[in-house]
């Protein structure tokens, strides 16, 4: 099967996929040889009355709630569209950091419209990338060809805007999706004629099948893994040597960074290594008042540290990491990174000769974090598991009906419906009065507009904006904002009282 690239970016109206939604999307497809077939594509999306959005994001791309009302499309609409663009046999879905950011939005877009969020990304021979660690990988190990940037701190600079510029690619509408998606496919081709070895290696190991042939779960072959964790003066790459495959999770592999001390991973604990692994600033403090001054725990307070790094990382080998073979680690390549291949093959075989290690560590990431906080079903495509196949099959009915039928007599259809999961009612609901609602009954529509001052009066996840935030953001950005900023920002403050308005009326 032939494949075809479609290249893609999103602006969105904030940065948490779960709860934020997008103001546009834009794609362009090209064929395996970068060469454009078919013109570029611009959507717009409506804005619903249960969201307010996050006036920072909108000063950043320049997008206000008027022009995705005025020129958008219903949200069900464009996630129909977008699911459509994707599916098709043979493509292959990527952009410029998309696994970490834009695709988490599209899933959630098709998963709260009821449209399944990943069969379009492995069905009929499709499948995805992100090219962000093209280009981590291509300045650390063969950076010739290219122009790479410096920020101010010394550390590389993989922003759009930075290469394009520094790479003579005109992007002076930096934040329009369209544009963004122009100069990816512009550099990705410089970096392709620059180096093509290293772009068809990573396009040939981009999905997890094909990446798991190089795993030796054992501790027996070292990788080089380009990731922005590893990000520093010297570049995004380190040596990792994988140990295990997490129980039930085939596509995660936990290894060992050999960059650091591996001593203490046979010093502390499980329960000392997972708190270090996952810790945040709100956890290291509490964990810090709760010490006694006296105690023997002071002794271990390093772990404690938010300075200090267990040198552990989850490989997940179906969001595309950059993985190649050790041997292609020249010396002038480890010089530049900061490499000791000579202590990296020590401390492999310190790892070697203690299997008795792996089992403390698989312990470790026993616990699944969903990312979640809260059981609204708008919110749980992870922790919330997949629907059934009874339910799958019925939703696809129900989607090839609302293309056939009226709305309001498909859904009336299906409200009644014997559903396997107890989540898909109360979305179908939202579903009809965010997309369709003057088919709700008076009754309904009281609900409905019950439910939105909830949402913007009191979010259910935590950093969303309610109405009060919402206005203190629009004030602040305000102090030091340009004149046409403080237009977009008089346009925001209308929009959301024009939806508290709404939400309030009887």
């Amino acid at each position: 099967m032939s494949q075809t690239l479609l290249w893609y970016d999103l602006e969105t109206f904030g940065r948490n996929p779960f709860h934020d939604r997008i103001a546009q999307f834009a794609c362009i497809r090209t064929n395996e040889n970068l060469e454009p077939v078919s013109a570029g594509t611009v959507l717009y999306c409506k804005l619903t009355p249960d969201y307010l959005p996050d006036p920072r994001a909108c000063l950043i791309h320049g997008i206000d709630p008027q022009t995705v009302m005025s020129e958008g499309i219903r949200e069900y609409d464009f996630a129909r569209a977008i699911h459509t663009e994707m599916s098709k046999p043979g493509t292959c879905v990527l952009g410029f950091n998309s696994i970490h950011f834009d695709d988490e939005f599209i899933r959630n877009l098709l998963y709260r419209n009821l449209l399944d969020p990943y069969e379009r990304e492995w069905q009929n021979g499709n499948s995805r990338w992100d090219v962000i660690n093209l280009f981590r990988a291509a300045h650390d190990l063969r950076p010739d060809g290219m122009v790479w940037p410096i920020k101010e701190n010394g550390k590389p600079s993989f922003k759009l805007t930075a290469l394009s510029g520094a790479n003579g690619i005109p992007h002076e509408n930096a934040h329009d999706a369209l544009h963004d998606v122009d100069a990816t496919i512009k550099l990705t081709w410089i970096l392709k004629q620059a180096q093509p070895k290293l772009f068809s290696w990573y396009w040939n190991h981009r999905t997890a099948e094909s990446l798991r042939p190089l795993i030796n779960v054992v501790g027996e072959e070292i990788l080089l893994h380009t990731s922005a964790a590893y990000t520093s003066q010297y570049g995004c790459t380190a040596p990792v040597l994988p140990l295990s495959i997490l129980p039930g999770r085939k596509d995660s592999i936990i290894a060992v960074d050999l960059r650091e001390d591996i001593d203490v991973l046979f010093d502390m604990t499980t329960s000392e290594i997972r708190f270090a692994y996952f810790k945040s600033a709100e956890e290291y403090n509490k964990q810090k008042q709760n010490i006694d001054p006296d105690s023997e725990q002071l002794e271990l307070f390093p772990y404690f540290s938010p300075n200090f790094k267990v040198p552990l990382v989850e490989l997940k080998l179906n969001r595309c990491p950059y993985l190649a073979p050790w041997q292609i680690l020249d010396d002038e390549s480890a010089e530049r990174l900061h490499i000791d291949k000579n202590l990296c093959l020590e401390r492999t075989k310190k790892l070697r000769q203690n299997p008795d290690l792996v089992q403390k560590i698989i312990a470790v990431f026993s616990t699944v974090r969903t990312g979640t906080e809260t059981n609204d079903p708008d919110y749980t495509i992870y922790s919330g598991g997949f629907f059934s196949n009874t339910d799958k099959s019925s939703l696809k009915s129900l989607h090839t009906a609302l293309l056939e039928q009226e709305p309001q007599i498909v859904i009336n259809n299906y409200c009644s419906h014997a559903w396997e999961d107890t989540r898909i009612p109360q979305m179908l609901y939202r579903l009809s009065a965010r997309n369709w609602p003057e088919i709700l009954t008076e009754e309904e529509q009281k609900k409905w507009k019950s439910f939105c001052a909830e949402r913007i009066l009191f979010p259910v996840v935590t950093h969303a904006l309610d109405y009060n935030k919402f206005r203190r953001v629009i004030r602040e950005c305000a102090k030091t904002a340009s004149h046409e900023e403080k237009i977009l920002l008089r346009k925001l403050l209308a929009y959301g009282r024009r939806i508290k308005a709404y939400c309030t009326s009887v």
